[in-house]
């Protein structure tokens, strides 16, 4: 009587002990907030979050929050003609290329940026520069037009304020270099600061993909006066 009494009462302490384990692959419980917003972290994301229906709600009221430095730039802009129209010219053929990176068919689709930059890269509020691109993109066939999506962002603080895309440009002959320049408006209120043109580059299909961030400075305006000297 008593070994069964014993039996009984390690055998109780045996599944109360296993009934406070923790399977090893269960996850650890979820701490996110639910109904959060993922940050964009491209333009094309961006844009296709801009794109989505607002719900009505508390969701609706959820919102992407921006440093205060950007929402100063976006209050004092008309986002319309932050991002000009880009300039896309043809700089050299599939042979350039194929020279340049000592392409093989093998490599399959390639897709890189040489040169992302303003012109100039240090602006006033209220003027104008220019992003400047070169990128040269190639595929194994070169029979097919390979056709390249273009999109263009501005950010702060690695936030994305604005974006525009997609712009497409076709490349013969399955390769090429490729000049594009687009024109980019500081507005007149902009802060002074460190911001990026973010440039993006790719393939409908995703077989090439290129992006890359180019500096702007705004810097404070210095009004120059010329003072006349009086003559007698």
């Amino acid at each position: 009587m008593q070994r069964l009494l014993m039996l009984t009462f390690a055998i109780g302490l045996l599944l109360s002990g296993c009934a406070t384990l923790r399977p090893i692959s269960q996850p650890p419980p979820s701490t996110s907030q639910p109904g959060a917003v993922a940050e964009p972290t491209s333009v094309r994301a961006w844009l296709a979050q801009q794109a989505q229906p607002q719900p009505a709600g508390v969701l609706g009221a959820i919102r992407r929050t921006v440093s205060a430095v950007g929402s100063r730039f976006m209050a004092s802009a008309d986002a319309d003609e932050l991002i000009g129209a880009r300039n896309n010219a043809l700089h050299a053929g599939r042979d350039d290329v194929v020279a340049l990176l000592a392409y093989e068919p093998a490599q399959g689709y390639v897709m890189a940026i040489r040169d992302a930059r303003l012109d100039p890269e240090q602006v006033a509020p209220g003027e104008r520069s220019e992003l400047v691109v070169r990128y040269v993109v190639i595929g194994p066939d070169p029979e097919e037009t390979l056709t390249v999506h273009g999109f263009t962002g501005l950010k702060h603080d690695r936030q994305i304020l604005h974006g525009t895309g997609p712009e497409r440009f076709k490349v013969p002959d399955g390769g090429g270099i490729v000049d594009v320049r687009i024109p980019i408006t500081i507005p007149d209120q902009a802060p002074t600061g460190t911001y990026a043109i973010a440039a993006e580059l790719v393939d409908a299909r995703e077989r090439f993909v290129g992006a890359q961030d180019a500096p702007v400075y705004i810097a404070e305006r210095i009004e120059t006066v010329e003072s006349a000297e009086s003559t007698e």
